[in-house]
């Protein structure tokens, strides 16, 4: 039953994009962009909990960000008319934090870093009619990676398991979004979009921290810590070189 369901929305696709063909353009976007991302990342939040914990001096407010967070992209799609296609996409995001301990010997700093990676992500794009502007709905496979170190007064840092959490933990699992691109302007072949959207992420399976013994101080579930999940509501730019090519001239 279901390989006939395939076989059904592939024939209806064709001839789509057959009819379409023969009255209207083919289209290649190559593009590119970056922006600002906002990440809800539930396991980011409770490490933070769990190493408070571990320092009764640490505080919320001690806990800034070093590095904005920041997202890249970079990719091609292409339609088979100039209302609806599929893009390939290499997609990352960025987040740091950090807070500093007065030690005896001097200042620390404890680093905490996620990233969240597409090597490949899909999307269907369906664009207007009128302004050029498109809704990409994305899928794909996503690496997650949560870095923690120490930073000593001497500048050494440390990824080694003398602090609690210490490490790098990455896992895989499934990314999924939606963003809506509003054309700035064009000239010729080349394009400006104004870009936002919102995208989740789960990775499949364990990823290290779930076996350390974050719940030495707590005495709390290390479940929280048994997936990296995140929700990120990002905006930014995208620059499109765009081609299109008249699927009905004859060579």
């Amino acid at each position: 039953m279901i390989n006939k369901i395939k076989y059904l929305i592939a024939f209806l696709l064709t001839i789509m994009f057959a009819k379409e063909a023969t009255s209207q353009q083919a289209v290649v976007h190559l593009f590119g962009g970056a922006g600002y991302v906002y990440t809800n990342n539930k396991t980011f939040v409770a490490f933070k909990k769990v190493y408070a914990a571990a320092f009764d001096s640490i505080k919320a407010q001690d806990w800034h960000t070093t590095t904005a967070p920041y997202y890249f992209n970079i990719g091609f799609s292409m339609g088979i008319t100039h209302f609806i296609g599929l893009s390939i996409e290499y997609y990352q995001t960025f987040h740091k934090e950090t807070f500093s301990l007065n030690m005896p010997e001097g200042k620390e700093f404890r680093h905490i870093e996620t990233s969240y990676t597409t090597p490949f992500n899909f999307a269907l794009w369906i664009a207007s009619k009128k302004n050029d502007n498109l809704v990409n709905i994305r899928f794909g496979l996503v690496n997650a990676a949560l870095r923690t170190y120490f930073e000593y007064p001497d500048g050494t840092i440390s990824y080694g398991k003398e602090k609690i959490l210490n490490g790098v933990y990455t896992a895989n699992g499934l990314f999924a979004g939606i963003d809506y691109n509003i054309k700035l302007y064009q000239y010729k072949t080349h394009a400006m979009f104004l870009v936002a959207g919102i995208n989740g992420y789960s990775t499949l399976g364990p990823f290290g921290l779930e076996d350390r013994s974050v719940n030495l101080f707590t005495g709390s579930s290390t479940k929280e810590f048994a997936r990296l999940e995140a929700t990120q509501i990002f905006v930014g730019l995208q620059y499109k070189l765009i081609k299109s090519y008249d699927l009905r001239k004859s060579y």
